[in-house]
């Protein structure tokens, strides 16, 4: 099945005064082809948990079910977890039951994790030669009698890069989080929430705002604040997923890691505003609404990839945005 597009959409939107009408324009991020650091090589069959042929062979066979999936269910069967969570949402917001993984024949082994107890993973790298964006996809199987399924699925941005992952034998650190157990990882991605929350955003030192993602929310939200004046207020904020960080070591000492926070995006209009109009299709049908008098509030589902190097700011090289919801009144 094919993929529907879900980079950063526009979302219009107009509140109606006696004086005419103001349109508020959503976010966007240009999808363009990035460049990934050469994938490691296998030495010879020493100390390597899975050989690369293995991995290749694991990740075509997974990715290629998830694409070809067309029911909840067989989604279910090829993947799990944050996976299953950013594909469910791409459904949602595309109004179709399942929207899945566009993938390229052979995907790039870029590492395994290391030692031979469970969970083992793979992490992988795709090309959508349709719209020239690579993704990166993490792997898993937690025991010896499952199988592997996909994790975490996430685009990269254009222009950035994936740092080296180390020597394919030796495996990398892999590490994931759950509800009760967080990772490092996942302070970095609350920090980056907290860094980019609008209009009061925290200032912090551990991760970097300068990327595409942060600085097109954060112009996009001011030019709406600014549209709306007195007629009400944005907000914007990010809460993580506890459960949908996972990271994988590089080789410099750091790591790369996938993650989702969930932002609220929320209007509240003012006595002086007659109403908000809601002309953006998907917000009318997950809303119910195209008009609203008080106020108007956007669930969306940030799917990141983050890179955090040995003794410097981390920063975000991926970001998808999907609607997950929305309300009105």
């Amino acid at each position: 099945m094919s993929r529907p597009r879900h980079h950063l959409t526009r979302r219009l939107l107009t509140a109606t005064t006696a004086a005419g009408l103001i349109l508020l324009s959503g976010c966007g991020i240009e999808e363009r082809i990035v460049h990934l650091q050469p994938a490691p090589t296998e030495a010879a069959e020493v100390g390597a948990p899975l050989r690369i042929e293995a991995a290749e062979q694991i990740a075509a066979r997974v990715l290629g079910e998830v694409a070809a999936a067309s029911s909840t269910e067989e989604v279910q069967a090829a993947a799990t977890g944050p996976a299953v969570r950013v594909i469910g949402a791409r459904g949602i917001s595309s109004g179709s039951t399942t929207a899945a993984v566009t993938v390229q024949p052979t995907p790039t082994i870029l590492a395994v994790s290391a030692g031979g107890d469970w969970p083992r993973a793979i992490l992988a790298a795709t090309l959508d030669e349709t719209t020239q964006v690579q993704s990166l996809h993490i792997l898993v199987s937690t025991a010896a009698s499952e199988r592997f399924k996909l994790y975490a699925t996430a685009p990269l941005l254009g222009g950035t890069a994936i740092p080296a992952l180390g020597d394919f034998s030796d495996g990398a650190a892999f590490a994931v989080a759950t509800t009760e157990e967080k990772i490092a990882a996942s302070d970095l991605f609350t920090d980056y929430g907290s860094a980019i929350t609008f209009p009061k955003p925290a200032k912090v030192d551990t991760v970097a705002i300068e990327d595409a993602y942060a600085t097109s929310l954060n112009r996009n939200a001011k030019i709406q604040a600014d549209a709306l004046g007195d007629l009400g207020k944005v907000a914007q904020t990010h809460a993580l997923v506890a459960d949908s960080v996972a990271s994988f070591a590089t080789a410099d000492g750091g790591f790369v890691a996938l993650g989702q926070m969930v932002r609220t995006d929320k209007v509240a209009l003012s006595d002086k505003a007659k109403e908000l109009k809601i002309q953006d299709g998907t917000l009318q049908r997950l809303s119910g609404k195209k008009v609203v008098t008080k106020e108007f509030t956007a669930d969306s589902l940030e799917n990141l990839i983050l890179v955090a190097p040995k003794g410097s700011p981390a920063h975000i090289v991926g970001a998808e945005e999907i609607t997950l919801r929305a309300e009105g009144t």
